[in-house]
């Protein structure tokens, strides 16, 4: 059931998977979705934990091609089974094929015959790479319904990439997007926020409404707090939990509010403009700072903590006490608004830009070097705002513009693209068979049966492989069209850059025909034909350990 799901869904006119999850129906046909509700759709056999668990690991890595996992690594598990393979011999086999279309792969990119260098200068490839992942997912055909829907999609996911990449310390440029959705408007209302970050607070504070540019605002610095900022709370049976120093009454005692008293003096001699903190702050506490002109942000979430301090530049303090704050451990930003998102309220941070932070004739010298750590350390980031009319389709959206940050990251890391919708798996079938054709008339000292069993085994792998290509391209009529096209640049010994197959939509935009083409990452096409088939030896090899069969069999 596994293996016939993940084929249903996938490519461009593949159908939406319905998975009852709790009370409510998951419908979707991206990877991302599918695999984290796999035991909903027949994932719950060993054989299947273990394919699922293959296919996950390659789609958080490149952010698609789960699907394509599952469902080869099934087929090459079935054939096993239905075939009577030996497993060792099979294993073997697939191994040995799976390099081959590694091989096939890099060879076409590097002679250009279905494959290419990826251009980033001029991002047309990268824009290729994000309309061909958005329009191999069927659900979000009904979003996308004209080019320029796509074409806008597109330059919002990129505009948001390329503004937040930061170099790691191994040297990857690594993007830091994060992904909002907002459900009741048109897939057109998306845009990217640069610099900006939209966060959801359990109890926001009062802010300002956002009314137009941010930039405007006045710069602060930011206190960032990963603790409580209060002390230790004391538990007592039948009673709610209450700050240590505190009377049954909520009064404070002298030593509580005396160090309470200290850390709002703190913050008020540094001139703090938002105190963000990952617990709770101290109700006596936020209201003191509230009438001081503070902004305090509670409870914030790890991944909003981590937000505010990439954008800040703040150091996270871990003493509630604030002993050891000083200008240098602040961060800065803008001063926070409320931003209105359709119906949903959000609480907008945004980053200074760099001439904004420059050296001012007012400026102390606490908050000079506020300016000049914050600098150091804040990094580029970027808010990517998605809009749907209906929670169904902004949850594909969200899944499926995720998994093109990671395909373009992969493009960024090894800049090498196949064409895809079956252009690049019918190359590798005739490099596969003829591949074979070559083995069988080699000679060697295996005997007839063995070589036999090898060239079966062979066969088998191309079978699965041509089936999952010719679903995930659409069906017979677009798999003899990609046959003839490979064929085609096969002879002439490569392509250029321009004579990809373009954007085919047909089914999906009345006809229509974009610039772009098809393409995918050469590096995720290879490691997904890769786990697949060590995932399947796997499972054949758990399935034949608890069947006892040894050697000797299936």
């Amino acid at each position: 059931m596994l293996g016939a799901a993940a084929l249903a869904a996938s490519g461009p006119l593949g159908r939406p998977c319905a998975l009852p999850v709790g009370d409510q129906v998951v419908v979707s046909s991206c990877s991302e979705t599918l695999l984290d509700h796999g035991e909903e759709w027949g994932g719950k056999g060993i054989t299947a934990q273990i394919i699922m668990q293959c296919a996950q690991g390659h789609r958080q890595r490149f952010g698609d091609g789960g699907l394509r996992v599952a469902a080869l690594a099934c087929e090459l598990v079935d054939s096993v089974q239905r075939q009577g393979l030996h497993h060792l011999v099979a294993a073997d086999s697939f191994q040995r094929a799976a390099a081959s279309v590694d091989r096939w792969v890099q060879q076409a990119v590097d002679g250009g015959s279905l494959g290419k260098r990826m251009e980033w200068a001029s991002l047309h490839d990268a824009s290729s790479l994000v309309a061909s992942t958005i329009l191999a997912k069927p659900l979000l055909h009904s979003l996308c319904q004209t080019p320029s829907d796509i074409a806008s999609l597109c330059n919002t996911t990129l505009q948001s990439f390329l503004h937040a990449l930061n170099e790691q310390e191994t040297g990857a440029l690594v993007p830091s997007v994060r992904v909002v959705g907002s459900m009741g408007r048109g897939i057109q209302e998306s845009q990217a926020l640069l610099s900006t970050v939209l966060l959801i607070l359990p109890t926001p504070p009062r802010l300002p409404q956002d009314q137009g540019d941010p930039t405007a605002l006045p710069i602060v610095s930011v206190a960032l707090f990963d603790v409580s900022v209060q002390a230790e709370t004391n538990s007592t049976p039948g009673l709610a939990p209450q700050p240590s120093g505190s009377s049954a009454d909520g009064v404070l005692e002298d030593g509580e509010k005396h160090m309470l008293e200290r850390v709002l003096g703190t913050l008020v001699k540094l001139r703090v403009g938002v105190v963000a903190s990952q617990k709770l702050v101290h109700p006596w506490l936020r209201e003191a700072l509230g009438r001081s002109g503070i902004v305090v942000l509670e409870r914030l979430s790890i991944l909003h903590i981590s937000s505010v301090q990439q954008l800040s530049g703040a150091l996270p303090l871990s003493d509630w006490t604030a002993a050891g704050l000083d200008a240098s451990k602040l961060g800065v930003c803008h001063s926070p608004t409320q931003r209105l998102v359709g119906s949903q309220k959000f609480l907008q941070l945004v980053a200074p830009a760099e001439d904004d932070l420059g050296p001012s004739a007012r400026a102390t010298p606490e908050w000079r070097t506020t300016v000049a750590h914050a600098r150091q350390r804040r990094r580029d980031c970027a808010t990517l705002l998605l809009c749907a009319p209906e929670e169904t389709s902004l949850r594909e959206l969200e899944a499926c513009v995720k998994g093109c940050l990671k395909c373009l990251s992969a493009g960024l890391a090894d800049p090498a693209l196949v064409s895809s919708a079956g252009y690049w798996e019918a190359g590798a079938v005739q490099f596969l068979r003829e591949e074979r054709r070559v083995e069988a008339a080699a000679a060697d000292s295996a005997s007839p049966s063995a070589r036999r069993m090898r060239l079966e085994c062979w066969d088998s792998f191309v079978s699965a492989f041509e089936k999952v290509a010719l679903k995930r391209c659409g069906g017979a009529v677009a798999w003899e069209k990609a046959q003839e096209s490979a064929s085609s640049a096969l002879a002439r010994g490569g392509t250029s850059s321009t004579e990809f197959e373009a954007l085919d939509c047909g089914n999906v935009l009345g006809g229509e025909r974009m610039g772009l083409g098809h393409v995918e990452v050469a590096e995720s096409v290879r490691s997904a034909v890769q786990v697949a088939v060590q995932a399947a030896v796997c499972a054949i090899r758990v399935r034949v350990d608890a069947r006892g069969l040894g050697g000797s069999g299936k």
